[in-house]
C-alpha cells in the first residue's frame, strides 16, 4: 500500500513538473542562430546584377545575394546606369522616306538620341546639319527626280564605362557630277549625354600621326574620323581611331586602327576571376566551366559571369577592329551566378558590347527602381 502512495505521489509531481515548463516561456537562441533563422525566413531583397549592352538591346539582370530569383528584362536601346543609380539610354530611330523608280536606293533619315531623368538630346544629325528637302528638290527637277536618294546609318562600334561610340555614315545623290559619302566615329560620355573627345587622356601624344602609321601618303583611306574606348575580348580595354575615305573614288570605306593606350598611371587592374582558353572558359574557384564560348564578361568576384556562345568550331570571336557586317548572325547569350542552379539564356546577340555589374553599385535601391519603371 506504501508503495502505491509513493508511485502516485512521483507520478503527481511530474505532471506539475511539466505543467510548469509549458507555462514557460521557451529559452532565447544564441544571437548567431537567431540571424542565421531569421535570414532564412526573410529572403533577402533582390539586388541590380549586371546590365548587358549588346547592338540588338540591352539585358537587365536582378537576383537575391545568394542567386535565386533571378529575373531578366530586355529592352531596347543600349543602357547605361549612372553614378546616381538612374539609366541613360541611347536610341536610334531609323525611318525609311520612299524609294523611287528604278534601282536608285531607298532614302533613310536616322537619328541618335540619349535620354536620361527626363531629358532628351540629339546627337545625331547636330544642331547645325539640315537633312535634304527630298520632295522640294524632287520637284525642282523631275526628270532627275529617280535618280535623288539620301541615306543615314548610325551603328554601335562599341562601349566601355560611360563611352559609347557609333560609326555614323551619310551617302546619296541629289543632283551633281558625283554622289556624296561621309564617315565619322561618334563618341558620347553617358553621363552627361554629351561628345567626348578622348584624345587629352593620351597627354602629348600625337593619336592621329600613331594612327596613320604605316599607311601609305597616297592610300585612299586615311582621313582620321574619330576615337573610342570600346571592349575587346572578356572586356579587355582597346582604344581604336578609324580612318576614313579622302578621295571620291573609295567613298564609304573605312579601316578601324588599334591605339596604344594612354599612361593613365592609376592603379593597377585585377587579376580576371576566369580564364578563358581554346573556347573553355573556367573560374579561378573552380565551381564554373563552360566550353563552346566565344565571348565573355565576368564579374571582379567572378560571381557572375556571361557568356556569348560560339556558333561552331570554325566561328570566331567578334572585334571591335572589324566593322561588324549589316546582317551578322546572331549568337545565344547566356548568364551564371554563383549560387544559383544553372545559366539561364538572356537572349540572342551578335556582339557583346559592354557589361555592367551592379552588385557594389553605391544606388542599388535607385538601380531596382529604374529596372522596374522601364
Amino acid at each position: 500500500m506504501n508503495g502505491s502512495r509513493v508511485g502516485l505521489v512521483v507520478l503527481l509531481l511530474a505532471i506539475q513538473d511539466l505543467a510548469c515548463k509549458e507555462r514557460e516561456p521557451y529559452p532565447s537562441a544564441p544571437a548567431g542562430l537567431n540571424q542565421d533563422t531569421a535570414a532564412q525566413e526573410v529572403p533577402a531583397e533582390p539586388l541590380p546584377l549586371a546590365a548587358v549592352v549588346t547592338p540588338e538591346g540591352s539585358f537587365l539582370a536582378t537576383a537575391r545575394p545568394d542567386g535565386s530569383d533571378l529575373d531578366v528584362r530586355r529592352v531596347p536601346g543600349l543602357v547605361h546606369v549612372r553614378r546616381d543609380g538612374s539609366l541613360a539610354r541611347f536610341e536610334v530611330d531609323s525611318r525609311p522616306q520612299g524609294k523611287p523608280a528604278g534601282d536608285t536606293p531607298e532614302s533613310v533619315f536616322a537619328t541618335l538620341s540619349w535620354r536620361a531623368g527626363g531629358d532628351t538630346r540629339v546627337l545625331f544629325p547636330p544642331g547645325d546639319q539640315k537633312r535634304p528637302d527630298l520632295k522640294r528638290l524632287a520637284a525642282a527637277d523631275p526628270e532627275l527626280a529617280s535618280l535623288y536618294y539620301h541615306r543615314e546609318a548610325i551603328r554601335p562600334l562599341g562601349a566601355s564605362g560611360p563611352s559609347f561610340s557609333w560609326i555614323v555614315r551619310t551617302d546619296g545623290f541629289l543632283g551633281g557630277a558625283h554622289p556624296y559619302s561621309d564617315a565619322r566615329l561618334l563618341t558620347v560620355d553617358a553621363e552627361s549625354g554629351q561628345p567626348a573627345d578622348l584624345r587629352p587622356l593620351f597627354g602629348g601624344r600625337n593619336v592621329e600621326a600613331e594612327a596613320l602609321q604605316g599607311v601609305k601618303p597616297d592610300e585612299c583611306v586615311r582621313r582620321f574620323a574619330g576615337l573610342a574606348e570600346v571592349e575587346g575580348s572578356g572586356g579587355e580595354p582597346v582604344f581604336v581611331a578609324m580612318l576614313a575615305h579622302e578621295f571620291e573614288v573609295c567613298r564609304g570605306k573605312i579601316r578601324l586602327v588599334r591605339i596604344a593606350p594612354p599612361d593613365l598611371r592609376g592603379p593597377s587592374p585585377r587579376p580576371s576571376p576566369v580564364r578563358m582558353e581554346d573556347g573553355v572558359l573556367q573560374t579561378e574557384s573552380g565551381d564554373f566551366r563552360a566550353q563552346g564560348i566565344a565571348d565573355y564578361r565576368a564579374s571582379p568576384d567572378g560571381r557572375v559571369v556571361v557568356m556569348l556562345m560560339s556558333l561552331g568550331p570554325e566561328d570566331r570571336p567578334p572585334s571591335p577592329l572589324f566593322e561588324a557586317p549589316e546582317r551578322a548572325r546572331s549568337r545565344e547569350v547566356r548568364l551564371w551566378v554563383r549560387g544559383g542552379a544553372s545559366f539561364v539564356v538572356l537572349g540572342r546577340a551578335t556582339r557583346l558590347l559592354t557589361v555592367q555589374f551592379l552588385a557594389d553599385h553605391p544606388a542599388r535601391s535607385q538601380v531596382l527602381d529604374a529596372f522596374s519603371r522601364l
